[in-house]
């Protein structure tokens, strides 16, 4: 009977593993320290390019602060004061509050009285797949894409953008893969002084 309850919690621990990734980061020359951020969420397609009226059109305009991605936002909310304990971080709807859509011109004159260093915006890329192909087998796995940005409010520039990928078992729940997600960017950032 030991034998199988300790089975149990070994597969149960297996089973709860989340795996994030960096692919990919960049960072510019000037590195200064934040210590408050406006945390922006989306989840449309397409690439943000830049900070400019086309790309907040394209990624943020309809849904940085609407009601389909409110659990989502709240989620890593949490997580990004959870691990940056001493930052002011601002979220979408303590800023706008009750407003779903807000057009850019708004949202700059809104952020412009609001005291904070730096923008982090996630955008939620959604599910990938990666076939895997070792020796003669094949195998697939599915990963959330997500490229997160910090973005300097003094410029509107980026200081820092990051590719990650997370992955996770199907019994898996997906607060952890935030968790996971934004422990990994608070270790980035901080390895890259942009937290001191």
């Amino acid at each position: 009977m030991k034998k199988i309850i300790l089975f149990y919690f070994i597969l149960l621990a297996i089973s709860s593993c989340v795996n994030v990734n960096l692919s990919r980061s960049r960072l510019t020359d000037q590195i200064k320290s934040f210590d408050s951020f406006l945390f922006l969420y989306s989840n449309e397609d397409g690439n943000f390019e830049e900070w400019n009226e086309e790309s907040f059109n394209q990624i943020l305009k309809s849904s940085f602060n609407g009601s389909e991605q409110e659990s989502k936002r709240e989620t890593f909310s949490y997580y990004l004061r959870k691990h940056l304990k001493d930052k002011k971080i601002y979220s979408a709807d303590q800023v706008f509050t009750g407003k779903s859509t807000v057009d850019y011109a708004d949202f700059m004159a809104t952020i412009e009285h609001i005291k904070f260093d730096g923008i982090l915006l996630i955008h939620d890329k959604g599910n990938l797949r990666k076939d895997q192909v070792s020796m003669e087998t094949r195998s697939s796995k599915s990963y959330t894409a997500y490229q997160i940005f910090l973005i300097d409010k003094l410029n509107y520039k980026y200081s820092w953008v990051g590719d990650f990928e997370a992955e996770a078992n199907e019994m898996q729940e997906v607060p952890k893969i935030y968790q996971q997600v934004v422990k990994e960017l608070v270790s980035k950032l901080d390895q890259n002084g942009f937290l001191k």
